[in-house]
């Protein structure tokens, strides 16, 4: 499941603090924090762009989510997005806004019907049109076009990561009565000179990737308590 995708969800609704804003209020969705017009039914179930996303230029122009000004006055005429598109922590009336949400009338302005939608459903497409993506910055596109062609080998010793999802935005998948498993995360901390325990005795991880066989490494098995080698 990506992590660079929206996600549909529904909207809980909660007045503003500050008594003297008349025309927002303060939703929650997927446990973030998002600023809303006060008009929206709470439990309205929408779709929740977060952080990091970038729109799509179709979609954001088909809802008029880009800002514009009056041609005469100069003034703002609308819109909430910057040119980019970029999803971000912004901040509306002293409230940080985490992401953004919006109903699924939106996605109606790309064509085709919402009824089969469901909380939990991720997208990134919708009617064969683009919605959202991964948001990328000039400096990062800049490096990547001006990176070497030449293409790294992947080693089949170790799995390549993919992306790994949030909990909280998966919370919505978990039924009564599922068995859970929860384990605290271990990031990694090792280098080509670390030494490892192996059934051949130790070696270092630049050993085991030099001789591209697979190696027995040593490890505890927590429920029978009792090491273990495992390749």
């Amino acid at each position: 499941m990506s992590i660079h995708k929206a996600i549909i969800a529904p909207i809980r609704i909660s007045a503003h603090p500050d008594p003297t804003v008349h025309s927002l209020a303060v939703g929650t969705v997927c446990h973030e924090t998002v600023i809303c017009g006060k008009d929206i039914p709470d439990g309205t179930l929408g779709v929740y762009f977060p952080c990091e996303l970038q729109l799509s230029e179709e979609f954001a122009v088909a809802n008029d989510f880009l800002r514009r000004k009056d041609p005469v006055t100069g003034k703002p005429a609308g819109g909430m997005f910057d040119a980019n598109r970029r999803v971000r922590v912004q901040k509306f009336k002293g409230i940080k806004s985490v992401g953004f949400w919006t109903s699924l009338e939106a996605l109606q302005k790309l064509g085709g019907s919402t009824a089969s939608l469901k909380e939990g459903d991720q997208i990134d497409t919708w009617n064969g049109k683009p919605v959202c993506n991964k948001y990328i910055t000039p400096q990062t596109q800049r490096h990547l076009s001006n990176k070497s062609t030449k293409q790294r080998k992947d080693n089949p010793l170790f799995i390549k990561h993919s992306d790994t999802s949030q909990f909280k935005y998966c919370l919505s998948q978990i039924k009564p009565g599922d068995n859970l498993v929860i384990t605290n995360k271990l990031h990694g901390c090792v280098h080509k000179d670390t030494i490892v325990d192996t059934l051949y005795g130790k070696k270092t991880i630049k050993e085991i990737v030099d001789a591209k066989s697979p190696t027995y490494i040593k490890g505890r098995d927590l429920d029978i308590k009792e090491d273990i080698y495992t390749k």
